[in-house]
């Protein structure tokens, strides 16, 4: 239950951040366009706003791939929260049924590879999204609608963190002990696999060269490209998480990154209709002529632009909502651990007087009776050794 409550909630969060996105951009966001290109504003952000505002509220994006939509990076929003819908039935066979809990999930690894290349080989589709203007569009277009977006074919790196997320379950507090051969091995094989995934495509993207991409091709990267990128990330969490990450993981782990990171939902809402909004108020109309440095200056300026931007619209919906549920849901939360109790060993009993066999006992030359009614008196005067001489 408290799985499904920290799934809900966390879903629960997304809703007003990207329901305020949406309110801006199909009302007041439109009087800060200008420019000759203000009608690619007019046609596309404030009509599709105001008309299909609620495939992106409920997270339906992805499934309108080939239709209007308001925002069009939201379709990871839907991708992401139908798997987060479909993961009980991974997690609970997990928990409770170990053995066949792993089988299951290494059957829906595979389909998850399976599935985007028997659907490229099928169609005949590229094994990614290229660049290259001797390919066919309208098969890229049709890749972008059948492959890109959907969750069957998006799964393979959540199923990897599921992977990740179930070792580092049962490990627990533990650390896995790993020699210095396989933690070499480890980094190099995932530095590779990375570098592979995001250069594998590179004489296709080619603009100059007619490459045509091959069977291979197409079934093996198409196919496994990200359950791959997934593994090498996994692996960099893994080893971070038991020690084994050196410089990455002290960079990864730095603290200036903590409040840079609450804003990256944010910023992923606002980024894009900001940087149509700066296209279209500092286009001249013609063709955009590409430099580095207009590059450099047009990605920084939309980076100082949206990064205010975002710690107000996250102070505005998502913090808000976040302190509600933490009142709400953990209401202990805020309250203090009590102390720990004290370590100090109780003092030992004063030794009992042979002198008395009723039980009385001295303590610091002072001797004490207890008579059988439970009356005690002090004697302070006497010592047990004078007592017992005394005797």
């Amino acid at each position: 239950m408290e799985m499904v409550m920290k799934d809900l909630t966390s879903r629960i969060r997304l809703v007003p951040p990207i329901a305020l996105t949406v309110g801006l951009c199909a009302t007041v966001m439109r009087f800060l366009v200008g420019g000759p290109l203000n009608f690619l504003w007019n046609l596309g952000y404030y009509p599709n706003c105001q008309n299909y505002w609620w495939r992106d509220l409920l997270f339906l994006g992805n499934f309108y791939a080939d239709e209007p939509v308001c925002l069009g990076q939201a379709w990871y929003l839907g991708t992401d929260t139908q798997l987060y819908l479909v993961a009980p039935l991974i997690i609970f066979p997990l928990y409770f049924l170990k053995k066949f809990g792993k089988a299951w999930l290494f059957l829906l690894t595979a389909a998850s590879a399976i599935i985007p290349a028997a659907i490229i080989y099928q169609y005949n589709l590229p094994p990614t999204s290229l660049t290259n203007l001797f390919l066919s569009m309208e098969k890229n277009n049709e890749y972008m609608l059948k492959i890109y977006p959907m969750p069957w074919t998006r799964a393979s790196p959540w199923l990897v963190g599921v992977w990740l997320g179930y070792i580092i379950y049962r490990q627990g507090n533990n650390r896995y002990k790993m020699n210095a051969l396989t933690v070499t091995v480890g980094w190099t094989v995932a530095a590779i696999t990375g570098l592979l995934v995001v250069f594998g495509m590179y004489s296709y993207n080619r603009v100059v060269v007619p490459m045509p991409y091959e069977v291979m091709t197409q079934v093996v990267y198409g196919g496994g490209h990200r359950l791959a990128w997934g593994a090498a990330l996994a692996w960099m969490v893994f080893a971070c998480h038991n020690g084994y990450g050196g410089l990455v993981d002290g960079f990864l782990s730095h603290p200036v990154w903590q409040p840079v990171s609450r804003l990256t939902y944010t910023t992923y809402l606002l980024v894009l209709p900001l940087q149509s909004i700066i296209l279209c108020n500092t286009s001249k109309g013609g063709a955009y002529y590409f430099t580095h440095l207009n590059t450099i200056t047009s990605t920084v300026g939309a980076v100082v632009l949206t990064l205010p931007l975002s710690l107000l619209l996250s102070l505005l919906t998502e913090s808000p909502v976040v302190g509600l549920e933490r009142m709400l849901l953990r209401p202990n939360h805020n309250t203090p651990r009590p102390a720990p109790p004290s370590e100090e060993k109780a003092a030992p009993p004063p030794p009992v007087n042979p002198a008395f066999p009723d039980g009385e006992r001295a303590k610091e030359g002072t001797t004490t009776t207890t008579t059988t009614s439970g009356v005690g008196f002090s004697n302070p005067v006497f010592t047990v050794e004078e007592v017992v001489k005394g005797s």
